[in-house]
């Protein structure tokens, strides 16, 4: 009989220390998982910063497209005056 308890007792230590190591390998995959999910969380930080900065790019590019639409209006006017007063001119 003590040796079925010796027995019995060193199966439990056996699975005291087994759960130990895996109580040692759910720890380490956390920590991994913990410095993955911080890496994401940079990249997606940096995405935003370049989405924001394509954002304020895009705004500048029709600001000016607008304003080389007036300019193209404004020279196209002057055009069609200088025609019309060459148009006066008859040689």
């Amino acid at each position: 009989m003590v040796n079925a308890v010796g027995d019995i007792l060193h199966s439990i230590q056996e699975a005291i220390t087994a759960s130990g190591q895996r109580m040692k390998a759910v720890g380490a995959q956390s920590q991994i998982q913990s410095q993955d999910s911080s890496m994401v969380v940079g990249v997606m930080n940096d995405l935003s910063h370049i989405a924001e900065q394509n954002a304020a790019a895009t705004e500048e590019m029709a600001a000016t497209i607008h304003e080389t639409t007036r300019a193209v209006e404004d020279l196209t006017k002057a055009a069609e005056s200088l025609n019309a007063l060459v148009a006066r001119f008859k040689v």
